[in-house]
């Protein structure tokens, strides 16, 4: 018996299409997905959601067929605009009465911010109540800076009543706004 070679060509019959996620300037924003298959067979690509950006448009078929050649799919996003974050800085006295203006500072969340004590006549800084420093974030932080009234005597008496008068018609409760980029 004799027995005769035969070669088998297995012919790669494979395609894929690279899908890209990137922002306008081309920059990617998500990982690229690759789709494989046989040429002739459907494919189908999907748009990602991407923290921070907002899809734009799409270049190429979203939906196809696998072709001999490989084939690319771009998504594009924008950046979307940075979400807002504010703290309230308040200054009051040990009573928690308002004893000067509020300050509200605003920037981008994940922006970081210092608020700051300051001096207010007939009254001395005690203690600071929340973060005077952090990052901004989405919902409203307050810092609230505490002092105490300075006492003065007046014929072996304390009064005090004449700086808290005071202080309380200088203030209007409207809080002042410190904006960081924006």
């Amino acid at each position: 018996m004799q027995y005769k070679t035969v070669y088998l060509t297995i012919i790669d019959n494979k395609s894929k299409v690279t899908v890209e996620y990137v922002d306008e300037n081309g920059n990617q924003v998500a990982e690229n997905v690759v789709y494989a298959g046989n040429v002739g067979e459907n494919y189908t690509t999907e748009q990602k959601a991407v923290t921070g950006y907002t899809f734009k448009e799409v270049k190429g078929n979203q939906t196809g067929t696998f072709t001999e050649e490989e084939q690319s799919v771009t998504y594009v996003y924008t950046k979307s605009p940075a979400a807002r974050g504010t703290v309230m800085a308040r200054y009051v006295d040990e009573d928690g009465n308002s004893i000067a203006d509020n300050m509200l500072y605003t920037g981008s969340v994940g922006e970081s911010y210092k608020t700051e004590k300051i001096s207010i006549d007939g009254y001395t800084y005690i203690k600071t109540q929340g973060n005077s420093k952090g990052t901004f974030i989405e919902e409203n932080q307050t810092v609230t800076y505490v002092y105490k009234i300075n006492k003065k005597e007046i014929n072996n008496t304390v009064d005090s009543s004449d700086n808290y008068q005071l202080s309380k018609k200088k203030r209007n409760n409207q809080p002042k706004s410190v904006s960081k980029n924006g």
